[in-house]
Formats: C-alpha cells, sequence, structure tokens
C-alpha cells in the first residue's frame, strides 16, 4: 500500500539536530513568534485558537494534559484559561522555556525542557495530549506522533497546516518564496496525520479548519 508522506521528496531535508538549532535560534531572536507573524498569520492565529476553545468545550477539565511542542507558552495560556488546570508544556528549546518562565510559567511544574519525540511520561498518564504546528517542520514526523498516541489516554487535539488546498498551498509557496527566514515546514496530506495517528488506536471525531482551509484542526479519541 502507497502511504500517504511529504510532497517533495527530492527535496534537501533537514536533520532533526538542524530542526532543533535553528527553533532555538527563532526563539532567541525573537520576543514572541506571535509578534513577527504576518497579518494573515495573526489572523489565522486567533482564529485557530478560537476554534480549539470550541472544540475543547465538551471535554471535561478535570482532564491532565500537555501541550507537546509548547514553544513560548501561547497556547497553554489558552489551555489554562478556559478551565484546563492540569496541564503542563514541553519543548525542547531552553529559549523559548524561558518565554513561559516570563508569562509565569514554572520551569520544572508547569514546563518542562523535554524532547516531544522521547519523553519520561507513562502509557497513557494524559487525558488530553495537545499538539500544534510541530510534526511539519520534520521530514519524518512519525516518532513525535508515536509519542503523543503513547501518552494520550483518551483524547488528541493537532493543529496543523494543510499545504495541500490552494490557498495553504499559496500561502506556504508565498512564505517561502518573500520571508527569508522562519524554520522549513515540510507538506503532508491531513489524511497522511490521520492515518498514522489512526494506525495507534485513535478515530478521528472532529475536524475544522480556519479560513480558506489554510489550517486544520483535528480531535481525536482513542477507540481501545
Amino acid at each position: 500500500m502507497m502511504r500517504l508522506g511529504v510532497k517533495s521528496m527530492g527535496e534537501n531535508k533537514l536533520t532533526e539536530n538542524e530542526v532543533k538549532r535553528l527553533w532555538e535560534a527563532e526563539w532567541k531572536e525573537n520576543d514572541t513568534l506571535e509578534k513577527t507573524a504576518s497579518p494573515i498569520g495573526r489572523i489565522l492565529r486567533e482564529q485557530r485558537l478560537k476554534i480549539t476553545s470550541e472544540m475543547l468545550e465538551g471535554l471535561s477539565r478535570d482532564l491532565s494534559t500537555i501541550d507537546m511542542g509548547c514553544g513560548g507558552g501561547t497556547t497553554l495560556t489558552l489551555l489554562r484559561h478556559i478551565g484546563f488546570t492540569k496541564s503542563i508544556g514541553i519543548d525542547f528549546s531552553e529559549a523559548a522555556i524561558r518565554r513561559c518562565e516570563s508569562l509565569g510559567f514554572r520551569v520544572g511544574v508547569d514546563v518542562f525542557n523535554y524532547d516531544a519525540k522521547v519523553t519520561p511520561y507513562r502509557d497513557r498518564e494524559f487525558g488530553l495530549v495537545f499538539e500544534e504546528g510541530l510534526w511539519e517542520h520534520f521530514p519524518d514526523p512519525t516518532p513525535f506522533i508515536k509519542e503523543a498516541c503513547r501518552i494520550s489516554d483518551k483524547w488528541m487535539l493537532v493543529i496543523q497546516p494543510d499545504h495541500y488546498t490552494f490557498f495553504g498551498g499559496l500561502l506556504h509557496w508565498l512564505w517561502g518564496r518573500f520571508n527569508g527566514g522562519g524554520v522549513k515546514e515540510y507538506s503532508f496530506p491531513m489524511q497522511y496525520f490521520i492515518n498514522q495517528v489512526k494506525e495507534h488506536g485513535f478515530t478521528l471525531v472532529q475536524r475544522r479548519t480556519t479560513s480558506l482551509d489554510i489550517q486544520s484542526i483535528l480531535l481525536f479519541r482513542r477507540e481501545n
């Protein structure tokens, strides 16, 4: 069976360590990535945060929750704001963790300097695993997907850019052509992520998109 995967197999691919070095530089150079985003990027951010809040409305606020690749703490702040008080964030970037500290999160209590590919947590330790915009930065995201599924007991909420829609692809091309910075994104169809998560026993129960289908927000439930 042919597997859906990265679009341009002949392109130069960064190693995992190269991706991590680029992210560390991004967080060191910018106060917040949100401030450096384009007007379109800021609009999409507001939309996906709103959609995320709506999609999580029916879930118990008692769920233990982890934000994998929490960056500077934007989505962890949202999770706390809407009532997920038993939430933590992890990120491999020390600079990103320091940004979280500036928002009042405590290192070793609220946020942890861990790699989202290999964490110290038990199988099915968290009721809700949250991931936004992490997997597409690696040419092979399968180890990150596997780990997220391993530590989720019930729910996963995943936010990914969709380069396979017309406007999602156009925005990705424009970003790569004119942005001149940022961390490379690889192109995966949404079905690739859906299939990967399904292999670990999760079913897609809800899917919503931002304007013009540029980004997808996917809610999965464990079935076994």
